[in-house]
């Protein structure tokens, strides 16, 4: 068999538009590779509780407590990858006497760690490694004056810069990369402690951002001896987590009295898992599985000399969401192969295709324009606007397309039409405010420290 491959702009197998990067709102649920980190709309009114969960301490502190920036649900803001991201959030001091306090430093640190067993015999060798990925400190607060300020209650806000290229935090049963944040808050020198210390965990997400150079299709090739195939698939084989992705294929059939009974693909995850005395473990997984039965197929061209014409699909395939990123760290490695599978009819011959893939949770950085405004909702619901386009007012269109006389239209048509400029206003206003950046939006009095 053999298997070309290139980057390709052709027209003849084309996805449709913005399937391979597909939002949260458009998809009802589906996709939720990169969840909005807001708690609740603030149109909505009601918002849960800013504190983090009594499940987010590794080492709690009854006097010392973190809470989210209001609105979020998350400390780390902004794009983490090789564009700038922070930490951002307010530790609390409640203390029930005053207490001496000269600073308050934090100590940001990132681990990637392996563990596993192997028995022979009666005999349990144990293989670990542990690599610490980042070890950052700041300091967020010091005493106005030389001397220690007395301190019964205090809030002090935070915003520190993240280390560049820091990967995501992911979790297996042998091996994981983590990050905690450690409050160290400095007292006046004491026979029982000089610092307190509140610990918690602090999960990141690994953003891909895609510009317009890496906008180009992959498309690659093969042959075997009944067949030549076409795939295409997203820009440099990056595939976004929690999404479907269109596959366009183009299959052509060489000799006569041969069809496909079906088309078989699945992710194939393949992990690496090393200690400190070179011992490696390996564990491969699938997941993703779907099965194209020969009923959705179709074909270009009708039999001629009992030779099928070419085959085409586009196939949607979807990518879980507890798929874990590409990883090449120094004791873990993840990697990904996408295994296509072509039971051929007619032939006792199976069609075996392989290609290495990127999974990422991935953003555009290249400019998009705008949706002019929606057409008016039959019912103002303001809960219901987004940043994207949505479809609504058919009842307005008929009756424009219909010319319909005004005083025959009805009261609640009325209705609608007067809802047609707020609506438009309103969403004008919201793509304002979703489109200013971060550092507008929460600014002072968050502390920052480069």
């Amino acid at each position: 068999m053999i298997t070309t491959r290139s980057n390709t702009t052709s027209n003849k197998i084309q996805p449709p538009p913005n399937v391979y990067i597909s939002n949260d709102v458009t998809d009802e649920g589906l996709n939720d590779s990169l969840p909005s980190p807001y708690l609740r709309s603030p149109i909505d009114g009601s918002f849960q509780s800013y504190n983090l969960a009594e499940s987010s301490y590794i080492k709690p502190h009854k006097n010392l407590t973190f809470s989210y920036v209001p609105y979020f649900n998350t400390l780390q803001h902004g794009t983490l990858g090789r564009s700038d991201s922070f930490l951002m959030g307010t530790l609390h001091l409640n203390y029930e006497k005053y207490q001496q306090v000269k600073s308050i430093d934090l100590n940001f640190k990132g681990y990637e760690r392996t563990s596993w067993t192997k028995t022979q015999g009666r005999t349990k060798f144990v293989y670990s490694g542990e690599h610490i990925i980042a070890n950052k400190h700041y300091r967020i607060w010091s005493s106005p004056t030389k001397d220690e300020t007395e301190i019964l209650n205090l809030d002090v806000p935070f915003k520190v810069r993240l280390p560049y290229d820091l990967p995501d935090t992911l979790k297996t049963h042998l091996g994981e990369v983590y990050y905690s944040l450690r409050a160290i808050v400095n007292l006046k020198g004491s026979l029982i402690s000089s610092t307190h210390t509140v610990e918690i965990h602090c999960p990141l997400k690994r953003t891909l951002v895609l510009d317009s150079d890496n906008s180009k299709l992959y498309k690659f090739h093969g042959e075997s001896e009944s067949i030549t195939y076409t795939f295409v698939l997203p820009p440099a084989k990056n595939v976004n987590i929690g999404v479907y992705i269109s596959i366009p294929m183009r299959i052509r059939f060489l000799r006569p009295g041969i069809s496909i009974e079906r088309i078989e693909l699945a992710i194939k995850t393949n992990m690496k898992f090393r200690c400190n005395t070179n011992n490696t473990c390996k564990v491969s997984k699938r997941s993703g599985e779907a099965i194209i039965p020969r009923q959705e197929l179709q074909y270009l061209n009708p039999i001629i000399n009992n030779v099928k014409g070419d085959c085409i699909k586009t196939i949607s395939f979807w990518i879980p969401r507890e798929t874990l990123p590409t990883y090449y760290g120094r004791y873990i490695t993840i990697s990904h192969v996408l295994c296509i599978k072509i039971i051929l009819l007619g032939i006792e011959r199976t069609v075996h295709i392989e290609e290495s893939i990127n999974i990422a949770n991935i953003q555009k950085s290249f400019d998009v324009e705008l949706p002019p405004p929606p057409a008016p909702p039959r019912f103002l619901n303001p809960k219901a606007f987004s940043l994207y386009l949505t479809t609504c007012g058919d009842r307005i269109n008929y009756l424009v397309q219909n010319s319909i006389d005004s005083d025959s239209i009805s009261f609640e048509d009325r209705d609608v039409e007067a809802a047609a400029a707020i609506v438009t206003q309103l969403y004008q206003s919201h793509i304002k405010k979703r489109t200013q950046s971060l550092s507008d939006e929460i600014s002072s009095p968050y502390l920052y420290d480069g």
